[in-house]
């Protein structure tokens, strides 16, 4: 029987290994870290639970929520979204671009009412996707000079750290709430693919990969990829470990894939050391106070403030907090090549914090915890296409299958990475057969 190696515990290559096991296949899944999950693990420090910033499920597919539903059993829930967007002193309902009238700068309102007016005149209530070269020509094109210039553009900005028309439009728009095409569904519930999602109630979203794992033979820890050598369908293991495959299925990053090969084409790894992400600091707080927020999450777009995205853990499940606490988190992204003093970063939130009232002055920290996110977002620039297109024609050619966010260089859900390794899954036992 052909063996499949996979790289990496997270939700993909788990997936993976519990589809292949599903067909009784052969394989082998190694991971680096001492625990399974990837990024959907979650951390206990003092009684709180903590995520590796806020991972919730969505599903499109009834395979995927059935199949995460058997895995859970009762520990998991539907919620509400309810978020925000803090924007010239006050908190609006999210979106912003059917929302901005909640502002109380009538100036504002009509700047971006009479913006959008003029943009939906190009073609009415029809999002305009294949004559736009960028991000930012689509952001104007679609909501006009007001919404792009009060939220779009400048969040967007402060997520991604380059200019938004060196973006391509492919990677980013399907993710935007599409609040042009107004139904009498969406008016009443809210609009975008996460105004509904499911948590676990207990346990955190690590509870998730930790159910996958379960009842799974060789799966192997702390075992980190040293090389891959290609002509001989190897592995090496840092400890020297060296095991044989017929198809390798790799989670890992792309540009460390590229990498960890041996032999490569010097176009191959200029192509890897080319594709472009932004990196994340996620900064968990406990506090001793409850309620410190009303909301889910809430969005940031002005630059007077260091994050762009702050979270709240005990208004998703109150059994990620002791009683009488609430539980946080904060995102601030920043390019790979830039140095960041975490000392002056903390003080930086902190201060934020306080500005807006979301933390007091008599706030005392039970937990402060920093993670921090090499790969946190694929960047989809102008030589996406072409970078990717060559590593991934070299990869096919040699039975190597990259999957999930990093693995495949997109932007993805957990409900993607679950259905990458059944695809891929198949794929291997189609082909065997």
């Amino acid at each position: 029987m052909k063996k499949t190696i996979i790289l990496g515990a997270g939700l993909s290559g788990l997936s993976t290994a519990y589809h292949l096991n599903k067909y009784n296949q052969k394989y082998s899944l190694y991971e680096k870290e001492d625990k399974v999950g990837g990024l959907s693990k979650s951390i206990k420090i003092k009684n709180f639970i903590f995520d590796y910033t806020g991972h919730f499920l969505h599903f499109k597919y009834d395979y995927t929520r059935n199949l995460v539903f058997k895995l859970l059993k009762n520990n998991i829930k539907k919620i509400k979204r309810k978020s925000a967007v803090y924007i010239l002193n006050q908190y609006i309902d999210y979106p912003f671009q059917i929302n901005f009238k909640q502002l109380s700068n009538e100036k504002i309102v009509k700047e971006c009412e009479e913006g959008l007016l003029k943009a939906k005149g190009c073609k009415k209530y029809e999002i305009i996707e294949t004559s736009n070269k960028n991000f930012e020509e689509w952001i104007y094109r679609n909501y006009g000079d007001g919404i792009a210039k009060y939220f779009m553009i400048p969040y967007n900005k402060k997520l991604w750290k380059i200019p938004l028309n060196k973006i391509l439009l492919k990677g980013t728009s399907k993710y935007i709430p599409d609040t042009r095409k107004e139904s009498r569904k969406e008016s009443m519930e809210g609009y975008g693919y996460n105004v509904f999602f499911y948590y676990p109630d207990k346990g955190g979203i690590g509870v998730l990969p930790d159910s996958f794992a379960n009842g799974l033979k060789n799966i192997y820890l702390n075992k980190e990829i040293e090389t891959i050598d290609i002509g001989k369908k190897t592995i090496k293991v840092k400890n020297k470990i060296i095991d044989n495959y017929d198809y390798l299925v790799s989670t890992v990053p792309l540009p460390d894939l590229i990498n960890m090969l041996e032999d490569v084409p010097s176009k191959i790894k200029k192509a890897g050391n080319s594709l472009k992400y932004i990196s994340l600091i996620g900064f968990n707080l406990g506090i001793d106070r409850s309620n410190i927020s009303p909301y889910h999450w809430i969005y940031f777009p002005e630059n007077e403030f260091i994050f762009y995205r702050v979270g709240f853990y005990s208004n998703i499940s109150s059994n990620l907090s002791p009683l009488k606490t609430s539980s946080l988190y904060v995102e601030v992204s920043f390019k790979p090549d830039k140095k960041i003093s975490k000392e002056r970063l903390l003080k930086r939130i902190k201060d934020d914090l306080l500005k807006i009232n979301i933390l007091k002055k008599s706030d005392r920290f039970l937990v402060e915890s920093l993670i921090e996110i090499k790969y946190a977002y694929v960047v989809f620039d102008l030589n996406y296409d072409k970078n990717l297109n060559l590593i991934m024609d070299f990869l096919k050619e040699k039975n190597i299958y990259p999957i999930g966010r990093y693995g495949r260089w997109t932007y993805s859900s957990m409900e993607d990475a679950i259905l990458d390794g059944k695809m891929i899954s198949e794929k291997i036992v189609y082909e065997k057969t």
